[in-house]
């Protein structure tokens, strides 16, 4: 029995909504009053006020814009699993 995978689609700012286009000129103008913000996807969530699921796909669109850069970081002591970080992208500026 073969396996098939279908590729991962990462969304752009043409898929996405006005709704949602609006919401991304929020977290972007919040990056960039924020020097140095940066947050988990619980985090990002609670401080933009929209559920989990939708700010995923609003921040991965920021990734995909080159605005966002998406880290992982481990804690090899308690040794939980990568945790994504969403961080403001050098690329853009101070």
């Amino acid at each position: 029995m073969a396996l098939s995978f279908e590729p991962v689609v990462r969304p752009s700012f043409v898929d996405l909504c006005a709704e949602e286009e609006a919401l991304c000129r929020r977290i972007r103008a919040e990056y960039l009053e924020m020097p140095g913000l940066t947050l988990t996807l619980p985090q990002a969530a609670r401080l933009f006020s929209i559920d989990m699921t939708r700010c995923g796909r609003l921040l991965d669109a920021l990734v995909a814009s080159g605005f966002l850069v998406a880290r992982g970081k481990t804690s090899q002591a308690q040794g939980k699993t990568p945790q994504l970080r969403w961080a403001r992208s050098p690329e853009t500026g101070a």
